[in-house]
């Protein structure tokens, strides 16, 4: 069927789901594309951190808290329903469905009160109702379209174990027989017979296992931005969006701090040579930035990383010690830092990495395609590695200055967007 039919996975990210404006633009895609989809929806936005909450307050036996969190966790989904209903009808059967799935987390805290405990499996289950909230809900909410339209569970079709993960592609492949659309969740998956999932940046990688295991024409991310951008608008008001990157170079960005997405999620998509497309909710106007194994963008782009420490190595004249010393050290980084560099000289090596709730004074400004020339006045003070082979500029710096140096590299750089 893959052959005669083109797929697209449309993965919409929490702040789509949850934004009833967002909701109606999700379905105007979701109507205006006539190939077979497969819709993966994250839970609503701050649901998972809430039901976070409600779990760490039942671990602390703040059973009336819990309560009290799952009365918010129901109104945030009733506001919700308020706003998008079609119908008297189509409203009472979404409420009906969110009441019952309230009741469910109910119980499970009604039971956890009895014997005081929360098991991994239950922690677990109770977090997963973000998904299956979403996915309930919008499912009824566009069941009445003119569409043949399924639901699937995700912990149906994605199971993991210790070493893999396994995507049953076959019952997906016979529900897109009889349907156009399928909706199913992001994050969750099933473990031992168990609910469980996938972990951060959870529901980018179910859509990219499931584009994988069905060999999906193109995987559309869904977010709240306008794709890949030249920088961070948080930090500069004047940005460009990328029509196209390389998944080396948006790598690059995401390890020196770019937020779009969490990019090792999507490599099942890019090691199958599936396109992934990042668009934005807000803006259907936008064409999205596409990632790919080798289009790579001749456009720049930028990203900060704070809080970076430095392990530096001293060269001595043994040299089969000095390669043991170093040998080690990166054995350690590996196994308990966030390794991002190893940078070797004549007189020392330096390792850079990072660690969990580490607070440190360095950065490491990245830039990919950078025009050496324009910034060359700016950076010849600092530290830097040029990588030509990806075009890659990784400057260290202290952080007390970092932010300024990143103004002035950005202002050089914009006068190669004219050009």
């Amino acid at each position: 069927m893959q052959n005669k039919t083109k797929i697209f996975i449309q993965k919409f990210g929490g702040t789509s789901i949850g934004i009833p404006s967002n909701v109606r633009n999700i379905q105007i895609v979701i109507n205006e594309n006539s190939d077979k989809q497969i819709i993966v929806l994250s839970a609503f936005t701050k649901v998972t951190d809430l039901l976070i909450d409600i779990v760490n307050n039942l671990k602390n036996l703040n059973y009336d808290d819990a309560l009290k969190l799952l009365s918010n966790l129901h109104n945030i989904h009733f506001e919700w329903i308020v706003q998008l209903s079609n119908s008297q009808y189509q409203k009472d059967k979404l409420i009906a469905q969110l009441d019952q799935l309230t009741e469910q987390i109910r119980s499970i805290i009604q039971g956890i009160r009895i014997i005081n405990e929360v098991s991994d499996n239950v922690e677990k289950r109770i977090i997963a109702f973000g998904e299956i909230l979403s996915t309930s809900l919008f499912y009824i909410l566009i069941s009445d379209q003119d569409k043949n339209i399924a639901f699937l569970n995700a912990f149906e079709i994605i199971e993991k174990n210790d070493t893999n993960i396994n995507v049953n592609s076959d019952i997906i492949n016979e529900l897109l027989e009889e349907n156009d659309i399928i909706i199913t969740q992001g994050f969750i998956c099933l473990e031992n017979g168990k609910i469980s999932n996938l972990g951060r940046g959870g529901s980018d990688y179910s859509a990219a296992l499931i584009g994988a295991a069905i060999s999906a024409h193109q995987i559309n991310i869904w977010t709240d931005v306008d794709g890949i951008l030249t920088a961070s608008p948080k930090i500069f008001n004047q940005t460009e969006s990328l029509d196209f990157i390389s998944f080396t170079q948006i790598r690059e960005l995401a390890k020196y701090g770019a937020k779009v997405l969490h990019v090792d999620t999507i490599l099942p998509a890019i090691e199958n040579d599936i396109n992934v497309k990042i668009l934005n909710t807000s803006n259907l106007k936008f064409q999205g930035t596409l990632i790919s194994k080798t289009r790579a963008t001749k456009k720049f782009s930028i990203s900060m990383l704070n809080n970076i420490s430095i392990i530096q190595i001293e060269r001595t004249d043994d040299e089969e010690y000095f390669n043991k010393i170093l040998k080690s050290i990166k054995n350690i980084t590996l196994n308990k830092l966030n390794l991002l560099e190893v940078i070797s000289n004549i007189d020392n090596t330096q390792i850079y990495y990072t660690k969990q709730d580490n607070q440190s004074n360095y950065s490491i400004i990245c830039i990919v395609n950078p025009d050496i020339n324009l910034i060359s006045e700016v950076i010849k003070d600092f530290d830097y590695v040029y990588n030509s082979s990806d075009k890659t500029l990784k400057i260290f710096l202290s952080s007390d200055i970092s932010e300024k140096l990143l103004n002035l590299i950005y202002e050089k750089l914009k006068l190669s967007l004219n050009k």
